[in-house]
């Protein structure tokens, strides 16, 4: 088994080799035993480090009057005490710090006779494998604890399901599929964790991954789900994704007949991008500004208010005409916005040459969303929105306090943290 570590980076232990070279120096005291049990009860609260160091503090001023020590303990904090604490408390959930993260995770899931510190984890496995040389290319772990299978089951079967890639959530180079269902109340329920580690040969590794992985860990989604009481295999009827052919592929070689929608936040994202590329060529300040104002409202137009194809290609042709008109003119200023308008004509084209295609980000998507689903407009979800906030939220609230330093936690923490903490806390609020 490759040393998942190899990926993603060796557990660091500056601070404490730091604090060594310090104590053998000037050997310290210990740390007071009534400080130590306090500090650790902080930290079973998922207190940020910053806050801990000044309640400890504010604790010992209160009990000791400000005094540094006595003979036999101190009464302050060091680098060397956080790291020790941190230590304590992984160790605690069942994450020994000495062993490493693939050892520990292998004990969790492997098929015979796992160990998992929580049981819990065992019920959230739905696919697992172990990253081999020679044998397998990668790590790979589906992840959906019993609450997130009930939501699927309610929320997510035959109805409308957001997907999307991540990478960033933790110390080894891997990535992140998340899939979320929408509830009665239009707060999105994330259903399913998909996490792999990027290929050891790969130099971008958020780049590493193609349709063929995708596809792979959908099916093996769909199999860990079963069926439902009705015999029924899961399905997803309407699939919301960015711009990512990979995703959208993966999606529609597992849920036949599914309806794709983008998201208009990714399209408006990349409309805007495209803009600032193609206008490179005007001159900055009011040539460049009336073209960008007058191309922004025919795109909004576009993307909010047209749900007739032939509406859009009309709409599109009177501008292509509109350009065409002024590229006539004499004066340079004009050809140059001119030809900066259409080359970005040009460029929106494939966003409106295909019908189909059109239908994924135009009102009309959300119409034939909302005939599928036999449910009002309203309540179809046009953006990833949802995803990107529940993202922000386990990249911040839910790990910052396992972050030492600012560094990213260890792949075996994270999967750990995932399924007894962060996903029980989510259900909760």
């Amino acid at each position: 088994m490759v040393a998942i570590d190899e990926i993603s980076g060796v557990y660091d232990n500056t601070d404490e080799c730091t604090a060594q070279v310090e104590m053998e120096r000037n050997p310290c005291l210990p740390l007071h035993a009534d400080l130590r049990e306090f500090a650790l009860s902080l930290l079973r609260k998922n207190v940020p480090l910053s806050l801990l160091r000044s309640e400890c503090s504010a604790w010992a001023q209160a009990r000791w009057s400000g005094l540094p020590g006595d003979n036999f303990a101190r009464y302050c904090l060091t680098t060397h005490d956080i790291s020790s604490l941190y230590r304590s408390i992984s160790h605690e959930c069942g994450i020994p710090q000495r062993t490493a993260a693939e050892d520990n995770l292998d004990k969790w899931f492997r098929p015979e006779k796992p160990q998992p510190p929580s049981s819990t984890l065992t019920q959230s496995c739905l696919h697992y494998q172990a990253h081999k040389r020679g044998e397998t290319d990668r790590f790979e772990i589906i992840l959906s604890t019993p609450k997130m299978q009930a939501a699927a089951w309610k929320y997510g079967h035959r109805q409308q399901v957001l997907m999307d890639l991540t990478f960033g959530v933790c110390s080894a180079r891997a990535l992140l599929v998340i899939l979320m269902a929408i509830d009665d109340s239009g707060s999105g329920i994330p259903i399913c964790f998909m996490l792999f580690t990027a290929r050891e040969s790969a130099k971008a590794a958020h780049a590493d991954y193609d349709t063929a992985i995708l596809d792979r860990l959908l099916q093996l989604f769909k199999k860990g789900m079963g069926t439902n009481e009705l015999g029924e295999r899961f399905d997803i009827k309407i699939g919301n994704t960015d711009n990512d052919i990979h995703e959208r592929t993966a999606l529609t070689s597992n849920f036949p007949g599914i309806f794709l929608l983008l998201c208009i936040f990714h399209v408006w994202q990349a409309w805007q991008n495209g803009l600032n590329r193609y206008l490179r060529g005007i001159p900055m300040g009011e040539a460049r500004k009336s073209v960008r104002q007058r191309l922004a409202k025919f795109l909004m137009k576009l993307l909010k208010d047209i749900p007739d194809y032939t509406d859009a290609i009309t709409l599109y042709n009177t501008e292509i005409q509109y350009w065409n008109s002024l590229q006539a003119k004499h004066d340079k200023i004009s050809r140059l916005q001119a030809k900066g308008a259409l080359a970005y004509l040009q460029y929106l084209n494939s966003y409106l040459q295909h019908e189909e295609y059109w239908k994924s980000w135009s009102p009309a998507g959300a119409i034939i969303a909302s005939q599928i689903l036999g449910v009002p407009v309203l309540r179809i979800v046009c953006t990833n929105n949802h995803l990107e906030s529940f993202n922000g939220q386990i990249k911040g609230k839910y790990y910052k306090p396992y972050q030492h330093s600012g560094r990213l936690p260890r792949i075996d923490t994270w999967i750990l943290l995932i399924v007894t903490a962060v996903m029980p806390d989510f259900f909760k609020e």
